[in-house]
């Protein structure tokens, strides 16, 4: 019983991490498994849903932070910035509503799932900005 308090903050701490980690990248994820499923329904290929799946993530997230770096207007930077961090921030809304669904009350759960969709959201913001700012190596 005494090891279990701190293997249970040990993983909820990276429970948190990885819900960070992962939702900074939730929109090349969209984007790909949805691309994927498109062209699945399209030809009924799993390879092909796939690989067109994987080309498109990819291609999300590699034109994002180009395009943001080469954005000259404060307000097309804001735009791509915020095409990238808002799923982020829905995707931990929602992850931290459905875990304190049951635990808590309607309010408190709430203000739990905002700061953290806030939080979660800046994070991916900063990770996008200082992806985009990083310079090339020629």
């Amino acid at each position: 019983m005494i090891l279990a308090v701190p293997i249970l903050i040990a993983v909820s701490l990276f429970l948190g991490w990885a819900l960070v980690s992962l939702a900074v990248n939730a929109l090349p994820l969209f984007s790909g498994v949805s691309a994927g499923l498109l062209v699945l329904g399209w030809s009924g290929s799993a390879a092909g849903g796939l690989i067109a799946g994987l080309r498109v993530g990819i291609a999300v997230a590699m034109v994002g932070p180009i395009a943001f770096s080469r954005a000259r207007s404060p307000m097309l930077r804001l735009s791509i910035g915020l095409i990238f961090a808002a799923p982020a921030a829905v995707a931990a809304y929602h992850a931290v509503s459905g875990l304190f669904d049951h635990v808590v009350g309607t309010a408190p759960r709430e203000t739990l799932a905002f700061a953290a969709a806030f939080l979660v959201g800046m994070a991916a913001w900063r990770r996008f900005t200082d992806r985009a700012d990083r310079p090339v190596a020629d």
